[in-house]
């Protein structure tokens, strides 16, 4: 006996039974009774596609604006009401500058196309200008540095079925010079389409 699945656009697929079980009983195939339902890839919370994206390029920044670190991966929504969830994992060095010494640190946004989906927290550190989320004083004049790597975590709306691709931008704070994978650092980019 077979039976055949037809697809929803074109073509179909056949499942057939096998002519006789090794004990010679009947095999069931039980599917859920009325009070249960059978899932869907569509079902909100499902994760329909996985995208992954890497990159070991060095990109500096000297001054405060907002620069592309060469993170970026790019997807498709398979619908409209799609989720994203974004995860990445940024590797950094920032470096004191000559004002204020003694400081360093940097701010780490993400882009969807040209639109800016996630902005650093804002602070107010001897120097304001502007927003970071990463940041080491010494206590002193003297020179320092921060290394690590900077977790982000979004979930994105992009309502749209069209590619779209996401990207890190970083700026560092006052003076300083910020690196991203810098030496042999690897930083990393996940997309997740979750069904809405």
């Amino acid at each position: 006996m077979t039976v055949k699945l037809n697809c929803s656009s074109s073509g179909s697929v056949a499942l057939s039974a096998p002519a006789s079980t090794a004990l010679g009983a009947d095999v069931v195939l039980n599917l859920p009774s009325h009070a249960g339902s059978l899932d869907r890839l569509e079902r909100a919370g499902n994760i329909l596609q996985v995208v992954y994206g890497t990159t070991g390029t060095s990109a500096s920044n000297t001054n405060t604006t907002y620069v592309d670190t060469t993170l970026s991966a790019s997807i498709t929504p398979t619908s409209a009401s799609s989720k994203i969830l974004v995860l990445v994992n940024q590797a950094y060095k920032a470096v004191s500058g000559s004002s204020p010494a003694g400081y360093a640190g940097h701010g780490i946004r993400i882009l969807r196309d040209s639109t800016v989906v996630y902005v650093p927290t804002g602070d107010e550190a001897p120097a304001t200008v502007g927003d970071y989320e990463y940041y080491f004083q010494t206590g002193d004049t003297g020179f320092c540095s921060l290394w690590g790597r900077g977790s982000i975590t979004l979930l994105d709306s992009p309502s749209t079925t069209s590619a779209i691709t996401y990207k890190t931008q970083g700026r560092s704070y006052g003076t300083s010079t910020v690196t991203y994978q810098v030496g042999e650092g690897i930083s990393t980019i996940v997309l997740l389409e979750v069904a809405a």
